[in-house]
């Protein structure tokens, strides 16, 4: 796989330890280009933050993540759309597969660069998958 799509759910276990942390760092490691919705930024953090308020995690680790999160996403190699650029498209998707307009955006970024879009949202695969099949389960 050359690029990759990677939603929250798994680009928070990059930064969270997970049972399925070993499989996405897999895809790190494999050098391909990562894209996204500019979203991901909030996603992410949000779900340190969500980690840390939900007693997972001491605020000294949940500081460190954040940073290591921030830092990571920085990179060159990882490369965002604007939300704004892909809101219509995600909107319809929303609309048409009836799932939150969040997750659409990871389609709508997804049809753009033609890649793969790797989650582990259960609910979203089952919704996604069917009717669009490069939304594939880590």
């Amino acid at each position: 796989m050359s690029a990759f799509v990677a939603d929250a759910s798994v680009a928070a276990k990059w930064f969270l330890r997970e049972p399925d942390t070993p499989k996405a760092m897999d895809l790190l490691r494999t050098g391909a280009k990562v894209f996204a919705p500019a979203f991901l930024r909030v996603e992410l953090a949000a779900a340190i933050v969500r980690r840390f308020r939900n007693g997972g995690l001491n605020i000294e680790d949940a500081r460190e993540r954040l940073i290591e999160a921030a830092d990571a996403i920085a990179e060159p190699r990882i490369s965002f759309f604007s939300d704004t650029e892909l809101l219509p498209r995600a909107s319809s998707v929303a609309l048409d597969i009836r799932h939150p307009l969040q997750d659409c955006l990871y389609i709508a970024c997804a049809e753009r660069v033609q890649c793969d879009l790797i989650t582990v949202d259960p609910k979203f695969l089952a919704r996604a998958a069917p009717v669009f099949p490069f939304v594939r389960a880590l």
